[in-house]
């Protein structure tokens, strides 16, 4: 959805970008009320706290050396100066 297009722009030029989700309701519930929002975004505190660190870990020995791909992904990540 949204987070593709984003992706798909990041990809075209070149910007390495990284999505998560988390879900907070099953598609055909239309209750608002049973929706776990709080819950979603606690989950998404806890993924992104354990990714932040593991991405810096993967950018930490990238200096000096221009970009690189990271694990396969096939984007290429900044040099730690400008944004690891």
């Amino acid at each position: 959805m949204e987070g593709f297009g984003v992706l798909r722009a990041a990809e075209l030029t070149g910007v390495p970008a990284l999505e998560v989700r988390v879900i907070s309701n099953v598609v055909t519930d239309a209750d608002r009320s049973r929706w776990m929002i709080p819950e979603a975004l606690a989950v998404l505190g806890d993924a992104v706290a354990r990714l932040v660190p593991a991405l810096r870990a993967a950018c930490s020995g990238l200096s000096g050396r221009g970009p690189t791909r990271f694990r396969g992904a096939g984007y290429p990540l900044p040099s730690p100066g400008l944004s690891c």
